[in-house]
């Protein structure tokens, strides 16, 4: 899926992503999503590349829940791949300028619970985030 087609969600504590390039990037709100449950917003953003970046990575945490979206430059547009898919050359820079990304990649337990918190809200933002993804 291309970048310019996914929506990172921000609610806290409960949601939230961080951004890693080899150049920077423009960070952009699109909306704001109200969740009926906790009434708790769940604000969208997108990520506006630089003219000059090859690559991005997008660590996720959804409650106890840490994921890695990695996109790739292929011409105009970025693309997402597996970041054990990556060519050696990216790969190699990615950890050596992160290298907590690095150690986090090495973790014998992926999406590894860093919290025991719980509760109907992070259930609710854990499927708004299922459905955005999808859309």
């Amino acid at each position: 899926m291309e970048l310019q087609h996914h929506k990172f969600g921000y609610a806290g504590s409960d949601m939230n992503f961080a951004v890693f390039s080899d150049d920077p990037c423009r960070i952009s709100y699109v909306e704001s999503i109200p969740i009926p449950i906790g009434h708790t917003q769940v604000q969208l953003y997108g990520i506006e590349p630089g003219a000059r970046t090859q690559w991005i990575v997008v660590k996720q945490l959804d409650g106890h829940k840490a994921t890695l979206k990695v996109f790739l430059r292929q011409n105009e547009t970025f693309l997402e791949n597996e970041i054990d898919s990556l060519p050696q050359e990216t790969r190699s820079q990615i950890m050596q300028r992160f290298p907590n990304l690095a150690a986090e990649q090495k973790s014998p337990l992926p999406g590894k619970q860093f919290g025991k918190r719980g509760g109907r809200v992070r259930k609710s933002l854990r499927k708004f985030q299922e459905t955005v993804d999808r859309n």
